[in-house]
């Protein structure tokens, strides 16, 4: 029987680039300030936020930290 709330991989990639994006512009952070923060190349950056690469849990962690956000607040679909 298959989860009718399970969403994709794909989808979960897409859901945190999103959360990425819009908690980052929200923070008036520009991809550069945020590749200063994180140690994470802004091309690298800008593939996460357009779900292109997955990110790895360490990498979620970091952004989180350096957004000042929880974790949680990135990989909730809203």
């Amino acid at each position: 029987m298959t989860n009718p709330h399970a969403i994709s991989l794909k989808q979960l990639r897409q859901t945190i680039g999103r959360n990425i994006h819009e908690v980052r512009i929200r923070k008036k952070l520009t991809l550069a300030k945020l590749s200063q923060r994180t140690n994470i190349s802004s091309p690298k950056l800008d593939g996460f936020e357009i779900g292109k690469y997955e990110l790895c849990f360490a990498h979620l962690i970091t952004i989180a930290a350096a957004l000042h956000v929880n974790v949680f607040d990135l990989i909730q679909r809203s």
